[in-house]
Order: structure tokens, then sequence, then C-alpha cells
């Protein structure tokens, strides 16, 4: 949130830039190229989900996750690569 990002809570300046690289990252990489589907998957990893979890939630096997983890990975090795 706003609130979180203005806080002093990051009195190491470096530790306040990797925080907002990371979240420029997760919005570059989730506004280019993935369906709803990987957008979920994604959004629930971040949540500290587990793979079953995820699956349970989204009502698919943990399998398709899997295979939907990969398929994320290889839409977002482009934006891995440059950092």
């Amino acid at each position: 949130t706003l609130e979180e990002t203005l806080s002093l809570k990051y009195t190491n300046p470096k530790d306040y830039l990797d925080y907002l690289n990371s979240k420029l990252l997760a919005e570059a990489i989730s506004n280019n190229g993935l369906s709803k589907r990987e957008k979920g998957i994604l959004s629930l990893y971040s949540e500290g989900l587990t793979l079953r979890e995820i699956g349970k939630r989204l009502g698919i096997s943990h399998v398709m996750v899997l295979k939907l983890t990969v398929k994320i990975r290889n839409k977002c090795k482009k934006y891995l690569d440059l950092c």
C-alpha cells in the first residue's frame, strides 16, 4: 500500500530500493503476457501458498499448478535476465 511505501520501516536506502525494484519487476511481469490464470497463481504464490494450496483454492490439481508455474517462469525469464 501507499502507506507502507511511504513509511519509515526501511531505514537502509538499499533495502528500500530493493523493495521498490521487486515491486516494479512484479508489476512488469504481471502486466506483460500472463494469462488471467497465471496472474492468479502468481498472486497466490506471493501470499506464500504451496502448490497444493493454490490448486485447492483454484480447483485444479497441484500438477496443473506446477505446469502453469513453468509457463510463468518461461514468460518471466526475459525480465529476470535483466536483473
